[in-house]
């Protein structure tokens, strides 16, 4: 069975498919038109500083607004400040992963998270809606 035979099986039986690291490497408009996603990842690299950032501001908007026609949704990695936060939301991202949520945790950790144990944040690994819980 082919990728693309597997991601059109696993989308059936619920599962969300995601583009990680979008804007670099292997991520690409191409791979975007062969497979049926859900949501785009944008890469750290454009988040970082994006408030503060033109060039970085100018890649994350395009890669928003290509994600909106497209009907996928979005989601940033590695944000790590209320400024990156708030104006990621300005331009309609929804969630976002990083240490603004979580610093990394090893295994036990985020099985003791999962488990819904008193006092655990979740994992930056988990995407999280951008203002949730945060203020």
């Amino acid at each position: 069975m082919d990728a693309l035979a597997v991601m059109t099986v696993l989308q059936e039986r619920g599962v969300r498919i995601a583009v990680d690291d979008f804007g670099t490497g292997y991520s690409s408009l191409a791979r975007l038109r062969r497979f049926s996603v859900d949501l785009l990842k944008i890469d750290r690299s454009f988040v970082r500083n994006i408030h503060r950032d033109s060039e970085a501001f100018e890649i994350g908007h395009l890669i928003v607004i290509m994600a909106q026609a497209l009907g996928l949704e979005t989601c940033a990695e590695g944000m790590e400040s209320f400024g990156e936060r708030d104006f990621l939301k300005e331009l309609g991202v929804r969630s976002f992963q990083g240490f603004l949520a979580s610093p990394a945790l090893a295994f036990d950790s985020f099985l003791s998270w999962r488990s819904g144990a008193p006092g655990n944040q979740p994992p930056s690994l988990i995407s999280r809606p951008i203002g949730a819980g945060l203020k």
